[in-house]
Order: structure tokens, then C-alpha cells, then sequence
């Protein structure tokens, strides 16, 4: 069987794709090989397993995909639709945290904005939470870039939790903080709606993590309504895969701006994220079961699912 490798070319802007036929790989590694062996045979053999550890499914699933625009545009469509997340006439404040996701969401709903049939509006906005070396300015470009108009929140959150409360585990009280500040923010920009990045597999991981911690099965839902505030949250990446968010930050040079928290990366969350990893690579579609099994749970606060095709099986790549 003739197997084509593709290979993204960093350099190209574009993500323009290059690619070569296994079988001249395989002649070319063959050749160079074997002139340090002397043994054709074993060269081949160390390209068989070279290729089955470097592409095998059960490590990378169908994951590896790269995410356009026009895909990344259709899982959000799906969800939006799905879920009836944007109405006419809304006005929706995305919160722009630096990271690829919240760019991505704002990428994708500026040109979803284009040719959705009902009208909508866009501001974004970032919580800046304190933490110096945390430089807004290259997303006030991309903002500028989109055309959306962008709000920056000065908050004291990192002094707040690290400083006064000297706190083990932050997350929580930095959340409420910052939620609130951003809730704020949007009542003051006229908005109706809040828009926040969580992907198919912060689903997942917010299942477990209720699960193992508060020992019920439940995920957040696609749309909240926060009666305190009237303002609905929405979650338009509910079919979106992190590893396609990863490949379109890379295609489109999305302007990542590092999170400076301490305690970043060392949370619950990321313990859960490691575990499904590690299941994955025993079980490679164990995140996809658990997606399906989330999506056809009966959770009390989700929304009733529009009457028109589901594609939760179709959204699990």
C-alpha cells in the first residue's frame, strides 16, 4: 500500500502543505542506512518500526488532522446551531485570555459573523489579572486586525491570591474574580451574551474532574443563563477538538501571549488532562467515548438540542 506523508513547512504563512511517497522515504532512509549497516534488510526493518512508533494510531488517533478555517467554522456552526447559542441582534464579549483557544474563538466568530443568517456583534475582552510580563499589546493588534473593538480589565487578582490570601490552590477565587470582572465589563459594553473558549476536550475534563472531586457525572453546559447579571454564556467550541486548535494556531500564526500564573500547569486540570492522555494510549478512543457519553447524558441546566442532524458522532475526529 503507497502511503503519503504530508509535512507542514513552518515558514510558509500560507501552511502551505509538502509532501513525498512512503515507498521513496523508505528508498531514500534505505540507501543511507545500509552504507552504515551494510545490511539492506535490517535498515528496512528499522524503517518499518521507525514509522509504526512515529505514526501509529493508537498514539495519535485521528487527531493529527489540521485544522482550517472552514472546518473550524463548521464544528462552531454545528454547536451554535445546535444549541441556539446566537440570536439576532446580540452583542457578545469574548474573553480574550492570550491563549490559542480565545484567539481561535474570536477568529472564528468574526468571520462566522460574515454570512450567519441571524446579525450579531462582537467586543473582546481581557482580564488583565496583575501578573507582571503579561503584554497585551500584541492582542490589542490582532483586535485591530479582526476590527473588533477590545476592552482591557486591570485587576490586582495576583496580589489578591498569592499575596494577601498566600493561597495553595488559587484557581477557584481567581476564577470567581475574574468572572466577575469580566461579567462587569460586558454589562458596561452593552453586551447580552459572553462567549468563552471551552473545547470538546475541557468538556471531558470537566466531567472528570466533577466526578473525582464532587462525585456526580456532569459537564458545564453549551449555554448558561447567569440570572445575577442577565447575561447568557455561551460555548460555541463545544465540537472542537484541542488538538485542531493546537495545528490552526500554528496555520494561522494566532499572536499566543504565554500565561504568566505561577500555578499554571499545576492544577487538577492538567492531573486530568495527563490521566486521558495516558488512557489514550491504552484506549485510543476513550476521549471520544467519553464525549459521546456527556453529549447523551440528561443534564438538568443544558439546553434542548435544535431539531435538525446531530453531528455528535461526526465532531469526534
Amino acid at each position: 500500500m503507497e502511503v503519503l506523508i504530508y509535512f507542514y513547512n513552518g515558514a510558509n504563512p500560507c501552511g502551505e502543505r509538502t509532501g513525498f511517497r512512503l515507498r521513496d522515504m523508505n528508498s531514500y532512509f534505505s540507501q543511507i542506512l545500509s552504507q552504515l549497516t551494510g545490511c539492506r534488510f535490517f535498515t528496512q526493518v528499522l524503517f518499518y518500526f521507525f514509522m509504526k512508533l512515529l505514526y501509529n494510531r493508537k498514539s495519535f488517533g485521528k487527531a493529527g488532522y489540521v485544522m482550517d478555517l472552514k472546518r473550524l467554522l463548521s464544528y462552531t456552526r454545528q454547536a451554535v446551531d445546535d444549541y441556539g447559542l446566537i440570536e439576532e441582534h446580540d452583542t457578545i464579549a469574548v474573553g480574550l485570555s492570550g491563549g490559542k483557544d480565545s484567539l481561535a474563538l474570536l477568529y472564528a466568530l468574526k468571520s462566522l459573523r460574515r454570512f450567519y443568517p441571524r446579525r450579531f456583534d462582537l467586543v473582546a475582552i481581557t482580564v488583565h489579572q496583575g501578573f507582571e510580563g503579561f503584554d497585551t499589546k500584541r492582542l490589542g493588534e490582532f483586535c485591530e486586525a479582526l476590527n473588533v473593538p477590545y476592552e482591557i480589565v486591570n485587576m490586582q487578582i495576583a496580589e489578591i491570591v498569592f499575596g494577601i490570601k498566600k493561597l495553595e490552590h488559587p484557581c477557584s477565587l481567581c476564577a470567581k474574580l475574574r468572572k466577575g470582572a469580566f461579567n462587569q465589563a460586558a454589562l458596561s459594553c452593552g453586551c447580552n451574551k459572553t462567549a468563552f473558549a471551552h473545547h470538546r476536550d475541557d468538556f471531558v475534563e470537566t466531567m472528570l474532574l466533577s466526578l473525582f472531586y464532587e462525585g456526580r457525572f456532569h459537564s458545564f453546559s453549551p449555554k448558561t443563563e447567569l440570572e445575577r447579571t442577565g447575561l447568557t454564556l455561551i460555548r460555541p467550541f463545544l465540537y472542537v477538538p484541542e488538538a485542531g486548535l493546537n495545528s490552526f494556531q500554528r496555520k494561522y500564526e494566532l499572536p499566543v501571549v504565554k500565561n504568566p500564573c505561577p500555578a499554571d500547569g499545576h492544577t487538577r486540570r492538567q492531573y486530568v488532562k495527563e490521566l486521558i492522555r495516558t488512557l489514550q494510549r491504552e484506549h485510543p478512543h476513550i476521549r471520544e467515548r467519553m464525549f459521546s457519553a456527556i453529549l447523551s447524558a440528561s443534564f438538568d441546566d443544558w439546553p434542548l438540542k435544535t431539531d435538525h442532524q446531530s453531528v455528535s458522532e461526526s465532531c469526534l475526529p
